[in-house]
């Protein structure tokens, strides 16, 4: 499941993962996006997974746990 979130000077992709486990090739699509429609915007990728801590992936890129929505 993708997302994105978009103003005149920069895009958000948010993708949505089932599993615990998150690798570079989980930002495949996001990385696909950044390269091919986000021309002349800042961009950040979001990987909002099952497991239990943010990871930087570089480059605007992270994966962060679905509970921390929950977080206050």
């Amino acid at each position: 499941m993708e997302y994105e979130v978009e103003n005149d000077d920069a895009v958000v992709g948010i993708e949505v993962k089932a599993g615990t486990n998150i690798d570079a090739d989980s930002f495949k699509h996001l990385k696909w996006f950044k390269a091919n429609m986000t021309e002349g915007k800042s961009f950040n990728g979001i990987v909002l997974y099952s497991g239990e801590y943010p990871v930087p992936f570089g480059d605007g890129l992270w994966a962060i746990p679905t509970s921390a929505l929950w977080c206050a």
